[in-house]
């Protein structure tokens, strides 16, 4: 009695083992897939998107399926961070960079420190003209009468507000005060021929103002 209880559930063990390994046996043998140089995802803040470099203000980093490629702004532009969806590289008032202070090496021409930005006059007494530089090639600005080149906000503003050493209300002021006169004295000497005419009209300015 006891053994003819035995041999089906021998027979059944044994039928389930079998069926064990043929399942198994079918499975396919999934490893981890291999990496490349190319996949770098640990460095990836996330799969997608654009992020900039944790020291260097002007170098920034894009990855594409976990995959990044480093990249530089142009020289003269810092990476703007405001968002990972969009690739911008702006002017170096517009970004804070005082945590990745590290810039490029600069490639300068004449007036222009960097290939692209705004930059004040060489000479520090000329406080009201700047240089627009786009790739290497600058163009002279002008502020209207009484403002300075701000060089925080890359604009004309108040020399209060400029804050440059040099450029204050009364130099500024003064500065005005002589480029009219130079003007006056200009226009006026078409019309006098006399030796002492220059003078004259230069103290005639200087005192009307």
């Amino acid at each position: 009695m006891t053994s003819s209880i035995l041999l089906p559930c021998c027979f059944l063990l044994a039928a389930a083992a079998s069926f064990a390994d043929v399942a198994f046996a079918g499975r396919p043998n999934r490893q981890p897939p291999p990496t490349s140089d190319a996949e770098t995802s640990d460095q990836c803040p996330e799969p997608n998107g654009y992020f900039a470099d944790a020291e260097q203000c002007d170098k920034y980093y894009e990855c594409v399926n976990g995959k990044i490629t480093e990249k530089l702004c142009p020289d003269g532009m810092v990476f703007n961070d405001y968002s990972s969806e969009y690739e911008k590289c702006d002017l170096p008032f517009n970004i804070d960079c005082k945590s990745r202070p590290k810039l490029q090496q600069p490639q300068p021409s004449e007036h222009c420190p960097r290939k692209h930005g705004y930059f004040a006059h060489e000479e520090k007494n000329i406080c009201d003209r700047f240089y627009y530089c786009v790739d290497g090639k600058y163009n002279m600005i002008t502020c209207p009468n009484g403002l300075v080149y701000n060089e925080n906000a890359g604009i004309c503003s108040w020399p209060d507000e400029a804050k440059r050493k040099g450029c204050t209300s009364e130099g500024n002021l003064q500065r005005v005060k002589w480029d009219y006169m130079a003007t006056q004295i200009s226009h006026s000497n078409k019309q006098q021929t006399q030796p002492h005419g220059q003078v004259d009209i230069l103290e005639r300015v200087y005192l009307s103002m």
